[in-house]
């Protein structure tokens, strides 16, 4: 509708070339600004050695790599030990852990080929630096893993007059669309990359597997990601927990987990 303005604005005054040139100049500009926001993300499942490389970097350093305090006193022995892990993590625990989370994401992903499973990473678009030699090139900045769980459903179970065992019994377990991971680097949080990893999610589940609904499961201390899937749309059940197993330096464990969901 715009273009056909300036087409009437053209053709209603003396013709100009300046003018003309200048209008397709601008039109094209814009078009290519808009392309270039467009492409400057990219949502793709891991297609090379290096994505999976990268994806492991990227979960070990969210999830895993320690936090460092700076100690403020001298001879602080906190301070002192904290260094002492950092130092240890780099010179070998971080090596190893990448490599265990790397041969963890490959080995799963096989196994699970061909079933209603899912890994998508988020790569932005990095111009490079030609005046050092550095190519254009696609970073690694979050990922997001789907698949689908088993949980209780009573749908099909009458309550009443039943106890709580019995009530257990009646319980089928059904498949529910499930998101594993999400993460995103903590240099590109807040940048609207985790709500293009979660659409894509939703988008899959939906459109592609069929799926009426999706649960996440989130730790109650990640206040960050409880705000974040809220803003969503995804609701809990106050009441609602479940023991999820997480990974922590090569590590697992049962942790308590909120349920979230969000239905279409």
């Amino acid at each position: 509708m715009r273009i056909q303005m300036f087409e009437k604005k053209i053709r209603t005054r003396t013709p100009g070339i300046n003018f003309l040139a200048s209008t397709l100049l601008f039109t094209l500009a814009a078009a290519l600004s808009i392309a270039s926001s467009v492409s400057a993300l990219l949502v793709a499942p891991p297609s090379s050695n290096s994505d999976w490389r990268d994806l492991a970097t990227l979960l070990v350093n969210t999830f895993d790599e320690p936090s460092v305090i700076n100690a403020v006193e001298e001879n602080n022995n906190k301070g002192f030990l904290q260094t002492l892990e950092l130092a240890q993590w780099n010179l070998i625990e971080k090596f190893l852990t990448e490599q265990f989370t790397y041969n963890q994401y490959v080995k799963n992903a096989k196994k699970m080929k061909g079933t209603k499973y899912g890994i998508y990473l988020a790569k932005e678009y990095n111009p490079g630096s030609p005046e050092n030699d550095v190519r254009p090139f696609y970073e690694t900045v979050g990922m997001v893993e789907i698949g689908m769980t088993l949980e209780p459903s009573v749908e099909s179970c009458d309550e009443d007059g039943l106890k709580e065992e019995e009530i257990i019994a009646e319980m089928k377990l059904r498949p529910r669309a499930t998101i594993g991971v999400l993460c995103v680097q903590t240099a590109s949080q807040k940048s609207g990359i985790g709500e293009a990893l979660l659409h894509k999610c939703e988008e899959v589940i939906v459109n592609t597997w069929d799926e009426k609904g999706i649960v996440v499961e989130v730790e109650p201390d990640n206040v960050a990601a409880l705000g974040f899937f809220s803003k969503q749309g995804y609701t809990r059940n106050a009441d609602e927990m479940r023991n999820a197993t997480v990974c922590r330096k090569r590590v697992m464990e049962e942790r308590p987990h909120f349920i979230l969901r969000k239905f279409f």
